[in-house]
């Protein structure tokens, strides 16, 4: 028998519940918390939830999107996952601002080129489908954006138009 799927965005998580109350319930503070310390993975789908994006500070929008709809569900506001395709600059500007600076570790004996992947053909069309988050007090909405993917994101600010919304991740 399979195993039972867990949701990816489970607000029920004592860690969630602990961060969300350490971050005062708020969605600026939980916007920010996730653009300026939870680091960014370019993959395909979700692989790590909430609770994974927590162990390891990092995720690709998807999975710190369902880190944020946890969060935001635990101080009790409704959300929703938002998805659209970025532009080419900002598919850029994402896949830089996952890798890490150094691409050489010293001492290694590595006879290659440096490869320049900003631009890889694989990486873009990973990070170019785009997920974030809407939330709103109560079900009805009005809904607010909460992307925090790019340095310097705004709450309520977006960078893709949205193509679709929808509530949970479906089960695999």
């Amino acid at each position: 028998m399979p195993a039972a799927f867990a949701d990816p965005a489970d607000p029920a998580d004592p860690r969630v519940q602990a961060l969300a109350a350490t971050l005062g319930s708020s969605p600026a503070q939980i916007h920010n918390y996730l653009r300026d310390q939870v680091g960014i993975d370019i993959y395909a789908g979700s692989l790590r939830g909430a609770r994974g994006v927590l162990a390891g500070m990092s995720g690709n929008a998807l999975d710190r999107a369902s880190l944020a709809i946890a969060l935001l569900r635990a101080a009790g506001f409704s959300a929703r996952y938002a998805q659209g395709t970025l532009a080419a600059n900002d598919t850029r500007t994402l896949v830089a601002r996952s890798l890490a600076n150094p691409l050489r570790v010293l001492g290694c004996f590595n006879p290659l080129p440096i490869r320049d992947v900003i631009g890889d053909f694989t990486l873009d069309t990973e990070a170019q489908t785009h997920y974030w988050v809407e939330y709103a007090p109560t079900g009805a909405g009005p809904f607010t954006a909460m992307d925090p993917s790019f340095d310097g994101a705004a709450l309520g600010q977006t960078f893709a138009a949205v193509v679709q919304t929808f509530t949970s991740i479906p089960a695999p």
